[in-house]
Parts: C-alpha cells; structure tokens; sequence
C-alpha cells in the first residue's frame, strides 16, 4: 500500500510539476515587450462544451477590443447561435472538428487543422494572419488532462488507478506537445500558442515544450482560470515566440464556463 502511494504522489508531482497556479516566467526565457512593433489584442476561451449560456460569452466578444479569438470545446449543436452572434465582428472563422474555433477579422493569409498526438481526437487549429504590415501564425489547441481523459476517472484513494491514469495520460500529453512543437518549428516568422493546455506553469511537459519550440510566457501575471467561480489553476495559457512577444495577460469575467478567458496582447517585431 505504501509503495502504492508512493508511485501515485510521485507520478502527480512529476507530472503536473509545482503549485497549479504558480509562477510564471521560470518555466521559460522571460523577455521584456520590444520597444515598437504591431500590436495584437487575442482572446482564449474554453468555452465548455456543455455550457449553453453563451449570450454573455457573445456579447463580451463582440463589445471587446479582440483582434483575433481562440475557442475550446466548440459544439456545433449547442454552440451555433454563439457563432452566428459574433459573425459580422468576426467575419473570418476557422472551425476545426475537435472542437477548436479561430475567429478573427484581419487579413487571413492561410489556416488549417491537423491532428497532433497518437489518437486522432486531438488537433490543432492554425491560421496565418497578417496585422499592420506583420505576419504571424497563431495556433490554438486543447491537450489531454492528465486524469479527466479516462474511461474510469479513479478516485484519489484508488492510488495505483489513478497513478496508471495520469503517467498514461502524461505520456498522450507529452506526444501531443512534441507534435506541437514540431508543426510551431516548421514555421517561419513569430509564432503565437493559445489554449487550454490543461498543465501549469511549473509543469516538466509545458516547461520542455516551451524550450523546444523557443516560446515563453512573458513578463506576465500567469492567473487562475479554473474553476471559474473561483479559479485556483492557471492550465489556459498565451505563449509567444521569434519575434512576438506576450506584453500583457488578463483574466476576463464568467462566461458560464468552468473556464475564465484569458486576454492577452502581443507584440509582433520591433
């Protein structure tokens, strides 16, 4: 039983890696906003797949400043009056099957979706866009939770079910941020990550994933975004790298999500 317990906690710790809403620019190379470049106002949202209040979720995009939207957990069936209602202050729409929407009005170079892990239920969205003269490509992805994706989900006094859980889960984890880094790697120009990537800041597999791909938080608060009541974990994230960087990050209201947006602006060249 002992050796049970053991194997759990060591499991919980390696792979979630620190406090759930701890600190921030250690996970990576913090640099400070460059002194002149474009400005890019971005939004991340898991909006919750079963959450069918979304009016408000609606509105704040719409009356915001938002250059460019990030959505998690989109569901065409509960979710289409959301879209329809942002639409015109959106124009442009990238809707990816695993749930995944970019919304955006400036200039869309190019997009796409494209599986990443070993299960094909995972993507990432992708969309080059072009803001005052800079390009960037913006990705927006939601990774496996390290207990949640279970057939079972084991209780915490089940320790050797629930360690099985989250090693086997960590490892889906860690396939899908190397094939993260792998598509970020494969561009030319700044690169900008949103998302729920369900892992903290002081997480080994964020914090590899963020030297591979040469992205970091910035100089910024990393907040709690769930559960949004009362947020005690920071697991939705704005990285930025190769010439853009994340110069302020925010949390926004409840939106009828267990999730709280984060706002963000980057700074692309300068």
């Amino acid at each position: 039983m002992v050796h049970s317990v053991l194997a759990a906690a060591l499991a919980i710790v390696w792979s979630f890696g620190g406090w759930p809403g701890s600190g921030s620019a250690d996970s990576a190379t913090a640099v400070g906003p460059p002194a002149a470049g474009a400005a890019l106002t971005v939004i991340t949202f898991n909006i919750q797949v079963t959450n069918r209040q979304t009016a408000s979720a609606a509105a704040y995009l719409v009356t915001g400043e938002a250059d460019l939207v990030a959505i998690q957990e989109y569901d065409e069936r509960r979710h289409a009056p959301f879209i329809s209602a942002v639409a015109e202050r959106f124009p442009h729409r990238l809707v990816c099957p695993a749930g995944l929407v970019i919304l955006t009005a400036l200039p869309v170079i190019d997009s796409g979706c494209q599986p990443i892990g070993d299960e094909s239920l995972r993507q990432l969205a992708w969309m080059q866009i072009e803001v005052d003269g800079h390009e960037a490509t913006v990705v927006n992805t939601h990774l496996y939770h390290l207990l949640m994706h279970a057939r079972h989900r084991p209780q915490w006094q089940e320790w050797p079910a629930f360690a099985s859980t989250v090693l086997r889960n960590a490892g889906r984890q860690s396939q899908q941020f190397t094939d993260l880094a792998a598509f970020l790697n494969a561009q030319s120009g700044p690169v900008i990550v949103l998302g729920d990537l369900n892992a903290f800041p002081g997480s080994p597999l964020l914090h590899r994933f963020l030297q591979d791909a040469d992205l970091a938080f910035g100089e910024v608060d990393l907040l709690p975004t769930r559960p949004a009541q009362a947020p005690v974990i920071a697991i939705d994230h704005v990285l930025a790298g190769r010439g853009a960087t994340v110069a302020t990050r925010r949390t926004g209201p409840d939106l009828g999500s267990d999730h709280l947006p984060v706002e963000a602006v980057v700074i692309l060249g300068g």
